[in-house]
């Protein structure tokens, strides 16, 4: 027993890793454009419960079409083991290993909990720890020795694990109304693996956790073909945008739209094509939105696109999120990533940055330093290109003490 347990606790480790490392899908409107993404944040505080629900809001289809949905947490366990010696003829040397898994469960058309969106594991090993005799049950009845127990810990078994997950089935998550929930599960113990087995073991957990759901989705209406490297992003109380025409000429214009909630859009601007310029050349226009919002909240930005003939197509949609936070929203694209990566922030950044690929067992495959001097975009190329699979892309604003990490599939 002393030799298997440690081998049978990493294969459950295993189990419960690689269980929890879904594809997220293809979040692209067209080849190279990004869907527009919605996050939903939550959050479990420090608790003692086995079992703790939280959920997030439906994704309402008469915005768009909802390309994918990706889950992100971030979890801690901390854990008090407790044992005692119940054997009444001897003390032991004991060795002890408790082991903590953490599910959190996603809906699904088959249950209301039955889609593993995240899961963790942590073990610990104790002793060996000398416990006495148990007199308790002695005749006639004897003082109990106080050295036949121990308390170890508290301890942390999972500490700020991330997982992610995308979920099987989109049914669930659509709806005009109403939200969808998640639960996230402890489950565990401890176990002698050398001290015989007259002895009695308990433990007690706290666990906490920050959750994030993202969908992505495309704007229902035509696309325009023709609008590539659309950004937008927050530049001294203004917003920045800018896109490429690669046909535009005479006779093209462009409205650039924005909306508080992503389905109803007003007019901001109009921008008018360079008619020197011949219809097969690739024109670049910028606009600047003064935004008047000052509660915090999400603008949407599209660019309408009037061609020659009169009609009328469009941009995928950004978002910028105005919010009393520090940290800057950001998007990761194109995901899967085959040659290189983009990671556009919200709003124009300065400072140094540390930007790295990292595998599903902390390994940095690729790194490289970047100075940023009030751009939004770090281009990461696949240097020496790994093996396809999962990776996480990480950047470490060093200059603000930030950092930004973001679920990466390598094809």
């Amino acid at each position: 027993m002393t030799k298997l347990y440690p081998s049978v606790l990493v294969c459950c480790f295993l189990l419960f890793f690689f269980s929890s490392q879904k594809i997220v899908a293809q979040c692209n409107c067209k080849p190279g454009v990004p869907a527009t993404p919605i996050t939903y944040l939550d959050t479990i505080l420090p608790t003692q419960a086995s079992t703790s629900i939280f959920s997030f809001p439906k994704f309402d289809p008469s915005i768009g079409t909802l390309s994918c949905i990706e889950f992100n947490d971030t979890v801690s366990v901390v854990v008090t083991t407790f044992a005692r010696n119940t054997d009444t003829t001897a003390g032991h040397n004991y060795t002890f290993v408790t082991s903590i898994g953490d599910v959190v469960n996603g809906p699904n058309n088959s249950g209301s909990y039955n889609w593993a969106a995240s899961t963790q594991a942590g073990t610990k090993i104790y002793g060996p720890t000398y416990l006495d005799q148990d007199m308790i049950d002695m005749h006639p009845p004897q003082t109990r020795l106080p050295g036949d127990s121990v308390t170890y810990g508290p301890d942390t078994l999972i500490n700020n694990a991330i997982g992610a997950g995308s979920p099987p089935d989109f049914a669930p998550f659509i709806g005009t109304t109403g939200s969808v929930n998640f639960d996230m599960e402890l489950s565990g113990g401890a176990i002698a693996i050398v001290g015989g087995t007259n002895y009695l073991t308990g433990i007690k957990s706290n666990s906490w956790g920050t959750f994030r759901l993202t969908y992505y989705w495309c704007p229902t209406g035509t696309l325009a073909n023709n609008i590539v490297n659309f950004t937008a992003f927050k530049n001294s109380g203004a917003v920045q945008l800018q896109w490429q025409d690669e046909s535009a000429g005479t006779g093209v214009s462009y409205a650039i739209e924005y909306s508080t909630d992503g389905t109803s859009f007003l007019p901001a601007g109009y921008v008018n094509a360079n008619s020197q310029e011949s219809a097969s050349s690739t024109q670049t226009f910028k606009y600047t939105y003064q935004s008047a919002n000052t509660t915090p909240g999400k603008l949407y930005f599209r660019i309408r696109r009037i061609g020659t003939d009169g009609k009328a197509s469009y941009s995928v949609i950004k978002s910028l999120s105005f919010s009393s936070s520090s940290l800057a929203g950001y998007q990761v694209y194109p995901n899967p990533v085959k040659n290189s990566v983009m990671l556009e922030f919200d709003e124009v950044q300065n400072g140094n940055f540390i930007v790295s690929i990292i595998n599903t067992i902390g390994q940095v495959i690729q790194q490289k330093s970047v100075i940023l001097n009030g751009t939004n975009q770090i281009k990461m190329d696949l240097v020496n290109k790994p093996a396809a699979g999962l990776y996480y892309l990480q950047a470490k604003d060093q200059t603000n003490n930030q950092q930004y990490i973001s679920k990466i599939l390598i094809r």
